[in-house]
């Protein structure tokens, strides 16, 4: 699945975001943060577009296997978080505030 067709904002995070910063290494899944006030419009987009609930995860969240098999875990913060990303001269994210 394409997740830049998601109209809903999120951030990825973990494994794949990693890989802006150290050299890739293997992940069984992709994980997004989406704020709380996000999350119903979110599932809603992926139920539409056919993906499967699989559970709520013990950070909070839900698991879903999407339409090509991959699975997304969708992490939720009641954060209110950033804007704008914030990054370095390069176009790199930059981590810290």
């Amino acid at each position: 699945m394409d997740l830049h067709r998601l109209q809903t904002p999120f951030v990825i995070v973990d494994g794949v975001a990693t890989a802006l910063y150290m050299p890739l290494r293997m992940t069984q899944d992709v994980d997004i943060l989406v704020l709380a006030r996000d999350a119903p419009a979110l599932y809603e987009e992926l139920e539409q577009v056919g993906s499967v609930r699989l559970g709520d995860l013990a950070i909070g969240g839900t698991s879903w296997q999407l339409p090509d098999g991959s699975r997304l875990d969708v992490v939720v913060s009641a954060a209110r978080g950033r804007t704008r990303p914030c990054t370095v001269p390069t176009g790199r994210p930059r981590g810290g505030r």
